[in-house]
Order: C-alpha cells, then structure tokens, then sequence
C-alpha cells in the first residue's frame, strides 16, 4: 500500500490501526532511501487516519 505524504509524494504504508464505520487506516510511512529521522529510524508513525480511497495498491 501506498500514500501520499507532502514533501515525499507516494510512499509505501504500513498499516497499524483501522476504524469502522467508515474503515480508515492509521500507521506508519517509510522515508525515501538514504533519509533517516534523527534517531535513524526509517519508517514514521503518522497521527491521521487515511480512507480507502486515499491509500493507492
């Protein structure tokens, strides 16, 4: 799966929550390649859900 995020365009997306009624998605992106965050990690937990149709295949 795959999301828009600003300032990276369409990243990959892992999801670790989901809501019913209506069902949307909260989780974590990855960073581009050779990006860290300063305690290196790579993937960045996100506090917003995204619907089905804001998350692309």
């Amino acid at each position: 799966m795959k999301v828009y995020v600003n300032g990276y365009g369409l990243r990959p997306f892992r999801v670790e929550e989901t809501t019913e009624n209506p069902t949307q998605y909260k989780g974590s992106y990855q960073l581009p390649k050779n990006v860290e965050t300063t305690g290196g990690e790579k993937w960045i937990k996100l506090d917003y859900y995204f619907t089905e149709k804001e998350i692309k295949n």
